[in-house]
């Protein structure tokens, strides 16, 4: 990741013109004598702390002495999501339970203390309270902006459907603080997988994907959503998804290796994956290329039904006797999480009716740093091989971040998005660090009609 350049070094002012948009949003004052749209702040994948129910102890978010081990048979289930041949995923509850946005990660390096500084920025900056997750915590009490910290595991339109419900707890809160009964609208800033949440929201408001068939786009949650902001959210996918669900995610001096086995379990994992139709992985004779197929994980012998995870597998399902059966059960969950991520997907790429006239969507995409656009996974891999990249923000490139069916994105004018953006910043900085970009925070205010911190 990069170090991120001072505001006045982005390529931020450019106008971006986009299909179906008039180039960059000038956002003046209001209209009325409004108060400022309350803001909630949605983070990305692994981006909420989850702990041991009724607890404290962390299972991801904090890695000091007492968190969980996830090479161990408890921190396994706690930290995985459930397995149950033949339930739908919407009917399995993980083990653990969220507490909070990641302000800060925790952990040890050599025996010393270290804190690195996640989403508390722009959480601050925007005034949220509370890094809590609840209204008991006083999250919003103050300033009206609030924090969505969600389970990152489950399937992302049940995500959409509990933001909803939390929007409308929010709005009833900021009616009765402020003793005026008008409808409430926020203003969202949503970050990674939490823009894919957000924008599902405003397509369909809280409607789940249909078990037959597909929803009926109607633009139904942008009557709680006036502003998105959307960072660097892979709405075409992530090449580095294939990485995750193969190989896990690799262990560094904070904290240890999640591997496949853990993170293929989530429904959420699959979502991610590239559209295959923009040719995220490179040819492998005899096997197929669409990441959505169960042949092309059961073909190559990788993933979450693969023969390498066997004794791994025995963590996730204790209860399930021997290998040949736990393996029947990973696959009938890899079936259906591939099943469910090609209904969001085809959900996702819906042609839209034309944008409410008071919905903004502004994106902020990063494009300093080589990232994955195309990766090779042969039978038997570990993990996926970077065959080819392009502009992005090491993460998601350019392209997926706008959606951009012509390319890469590269000159403003040939950029062919279905997304209505209004807008679109361009900054250098990393997948993680772009929500501590200064070029991000310093338009936040702005964008958001909020006073600077």
């Amino acid at each position: 990741m990069t170090t991120p350049r001072a505001p006045d070094d982005h390529a931020a002012s450019a106008p971006a013109r986009v299909a179906g948009t008039s180039g960059r949003v000038d956002v003046g004052p209001p209209a009325d004598d409004r108060p400022p749209n309350p803001v909630v702040v949605i983070p990305g994948l692994l981006g909420s702390r989850l702990v041991v129910p009724g607890t404290s102890r962390s299972v991801w978010g904090d890695f000091e002495a007492d968190a969980v081990d996830p090479r161990t048979a408890e921190g396994a289930e706690l930290f995985a999501f459930p397995m149950a041949e033949g339930r739908p995923l919407r009917e399995l509850h993980p083990a653990s339970e969220v507490d909070g946005t990641l302000g800060h990660v925790r952990g040890s390096v050599a025996g010393l203390a270290v804190k690195v500084r996640v989403y508390s920025e722009v959480l601050g900056g925007l005034g949220v309270g509370s890094f809590g997750g609840s209204f008991a915590h006083g999250a919003g009490a103050a300033d009206h902006a609030f924090e969505f910290a969600y389970d990152f595991r489950r399937s992302i339109d049940e995500l959409a459907c509990a933001l909803e419900a939390f929007l409308r707890r929010a709005a009833r809160l900021v009616q009765l603080q402020r003793g005026d009964h008008r409808p409430v609208r926020f203003d969202v800033v949503a970050h990674s997988q939490g823009g894919l949440v957000l924008r599902y929201l405003l397509r369909y408001g809280g409607r789940l994907l249909p078990l037959d068939g597909l929803p009926r786009p109607t633009w139904d949650g942008a009557d709680l959503v006036e502003t998105a902001v959307v960072v660097g959210t892979p709405s075409g996918g992530a090449a580095v998804a294939y990485d995750r669900l193969v190989r896990g995610v690799p262990g560094n001096p904070v904290h240890r290796a999640y591997g496949p086995e853990l993170m293929g379990s989530f429904p959420s994992g699959y979502q991610l994956l590239p559209r295959a139709r923009h040719g995220p992985v490179a040819p492998e004779p005899g096997l197929p290329d669409d990441g959505l197929a169960p042949e092309f994980w059961l073909a190559r012998d990788v993933g979450l039904a693969c023969t390498a995870l066997a004794e791994r597998r025995a963590h996730l399902l204790p209860g399930v006797e021997g290998d040949a059966r736990r393996a029947q059960v990973a696959e009938d969950h890899l079936r259906k999480c591939l099943a469910n991520a090609a209904a969001f997907q085809a959900a996702m790429d819906r042609p839209m009716p034309p944008k409410p006239p008071h919905l903004r969507m502004h994106l902020f995409l990063g494009e300093g740093q080589a990232t994955a656009a195309r990766v090779a996974v042969p039978r038997g891999a570990r993990g996926a091989k970077v065959v080819a990249r392009a502009p992005g923000d090491g993460t998601v490139l350019r392209r997926s971040a706008l959606l951009d069916e012509r390319g890469d994105g590269e000159a403003d004018e040939a950029v062919d998005s279905p997304i209505p953006w209004d807008g679109v910043t361009r900054l250098r900085s990393g997948h993680v660090k772009i929500m501590s970009d200064p070029g991000l925070l310093a338009r936040l205010p702005d964008l958001l009609r909020r006073p600077a911190r």
